[in-house]
């Protein structure tokens, strides 16, 4: 059963993975021209910080 589920857990890993990914620094390009290139790219830096203590606390509760 699980084999046959397979290119739904792909393409459900490519839908999560890639979305974020592409939306991010085109949003921070909107950002940057509204805001100025500063503000845009901190605010870059912290939705990226957040996203990868978020990731990290849940392997860490996960891996417990």
């Amino acid at each position: 059963m699980p084999e046959r589920r397979r290119a739904e857990a792909n393409a459900l890993l490519n839908f999560g993975g890639y979305l974020p990914a592409a939306l991010l620094p085109v949003g921070t390009g909107y950002l940057s021209d509204a805001l100025g290139i500063a503000t845009g790219s901190t605010l870059f830096a912290t939705v990226l910080a957040l996203a990868a203590l978020t990731a990290g606390g849940i392997v860490w509760r996960t891996a417990r």
